[in-house]
């Protein structure tokens, strides 16, 4: 992948787009291989050698809470129990197909010494022959094709489990104690001289469940290899751990891993102008010489990229990732970015004049030669008469501003009016003394008491289909609008500020 960064970041998103679609059966008309996929996220990661790969979480259709698989889980004479167990067991395992890990070494070392024996690892995944239709007898060629298959795929797993799955905490030591020269420190470099990965694991002859508290122990009979899904290491033919979380502890704690990724912070300012000062400082030489000033600057700003990715720990496939537009998330739902509280202020304002909070965050943008202040607040208030029906939630999930065209602009006159119309403007922008949004509105009963007023009726009127224009006294009345997106149970609300209140406790 390193080799070519870029045919390996294609390559990568390819990969799991396609086992999204074929394997989970996102979007398509099969059951996926766990169940029915209810919802995924992964967030991309690249490893010590650069090479990227995926860290997912996956929720299956009509999956019950921890709470809810505790309580059935408790009664034994209940069939769901049993049930669960085998489904456990289907999804994924933590033993060798074909024999011990022992037994497997054993075959794999004698299977090396073929000449047609091939690094598992470096090839792709054979597809299986086609099903028998019709009856099934010791005749069937079909069948003994399809059998032969089946041996082979377990030999094949095995193979790759014996490669890429089972840990060694001792691999970058020497005899004597001493680490290899460039090797990594190692899992056990630690003032407990413990395993980081906690191995070796616990074992298990058979899955059962602990009458007292519920929990599940999966069948295990190896204590080197993690839990992986046979039919996914087949298909990826790379090391891959899958589990189940069916315990409130273990959710918790992955949940706060998957988190970890999301949550990186970039370089600090600092580091990036003394990056870009090192740069300079080097190249002073290269800069008062005498080739084209395009040429400079090309080489400038390359040394510079290269810093800054060395800098922020980036590989080539990852930045190749970036340039080509690849997501470094994968999810299946949408999330609105909401800052409920700039509403609840201005609600409170019309009715607590004396603990007046202090003016939230606007978006400031020149207009017609002039600065405005813009908040989605604006956008409720001046909402078209037409949906004045709509809670706050529904206007947060299916309303979304639009810019509409009235002429042909310039090219010029285009930049100009473009501005950031999503709420996460808000964050990110600048707030005047001057553009609070105390003077930008009236208050909001006053309003409210004049949305149906025959003007605002005519100036909201519809544009096109499911397009509607805001109240005149909106600031972008002229440019932008209101969409209105279709019901869809895949966008969520993202409630961004202070914890929202609750409903059995506080205020």
């Amino acid at each position: 992948m390193c080799a070519n960064p870029v045919a390996g970041a294609c390559f990568f998103h390819f990969l799991i787009e396609t086992f999204i679609s074929d394997v989970l059966g996102v979007d398509s008309k099969h059951h996926g291989l766990y169940g029915d996929t209810d919802a995924y996220y992964g967030t991309v990661e690249q490893q010590g050698r650069l090479t990227l790969h995926l860290h997912m979480l996956l929720w299956i259709k009509g999956g019950l809470s921890p709470q809810e698989m505790w309580k059935w889980l408790m009664d034994p004479e209940s069939p769901f129990q049993k049930k669960v167990t085998e489904w456990l067991e289907s999804c994924f395992t933590g033993d060798f197909m074909t024999g011990s890990q022992e037994e497997v070494l054993t075959m794999v070392e004698e299977n090396s010494k073929e000449p047609i024996y091939a690094d598992p690892t470096q090839k792709m995944p054979e597809s299986p022959p086609p099903f028998c239709a019709g009856d099934h007898d010791d005749t069937c060629k079909p069948c003994n094709r399809l059998e032969v298959w089946w041996n082979q795929f377990k030999v094949t797993v095995d193979d790759l489990l014996s490669c890429s799955n089972i840990h060694n905490c001792n691999w970058n030591t020497n005899k004597d104690g001493t680490h290899q020269k460039g090797a990594s420190v190692g899992c056990m470099d630690n003032k407990w001289g413990k395993c980081k990965a906690r191995f070796p694991t616990p074992t298990a002859p058979a899955t059962t469940v602990d009458p007292e508290t519920g929990y599940v122990f999966m069948k295990k009979l190896e204590a080197w290899i993690n839990t992986f899904t046979p039919v996914v290491t087949y298909l990826f033919h790379c090391n891959t751990d899958i589990t189940s979380l069916s315990s409130r502890t273990a959710i918790k704690g992955v949940v706060l891993y998957i988190s970890d990724y999301i949550t990186k912070t970039s370089l600090k300012t600092h580091t990036i102008f003394e990056s870009i000062r090192s740069v300079f400082h080097k190249n002073t030489e290269m800069i008062g010489g005498s080739l084209p000033m395009k040429e400079k600057a090309r080489r400038i700003m390359t040394k510079v990229v290269n810093l800054l990715s060395a800098k922020m720990e980036m590989g080539a496939p990852m930045i190749c990732m970036y340039l080509l537009g690849n997501p470094d998330h994968y999810i299946d739902h949408s999330f609105i970015p909401f800052y409920w509280q700039s509403f609840v202020s201005e609600a409170r304002h019309s009715f607590d004049t004396e603990n007046i909070e202090p003016p939230h965050k606007v978006a400031l943008i020149p207009k017609k030669g002039r600065i405005v202040g813009i908040s989605p607040v604006f956008d409720y208030i001046y909402r078209p008469s037409e949906l004045n029906h709509l809670s706050l939630y529904d206007w947060i999930t299916c309303c979304k501003r639009v810019k509409i065209s009235t002429k042909k602009k310039t090219k010029k006159d285009q930049q100009k009016e473009d501005i950031d119309t999503s709420f996460e403007t808000q964050n990110e922008s600048f707030q005047s003394p001057n553009t609070s949004l105390e003077s930008q509105t009236t208050d909001i009963s006053e309003i409210l008491a004049d949305l149906d007023s025959p003007e605002d009726k005519k100036a909201s009127k519809k544009l096109g289909k499911n397009i509607y224009l805001f109240l005149k006294d909106h600031p972008l009345y002229d440019s932008h609008a209101l969409k209105i997106i279709p019901e869809n149970d895949k966008i969520i609300p993202n409630f961004i500020g202070a914890t929202l209140p609750r409903h059995d406790q506080g205020d």
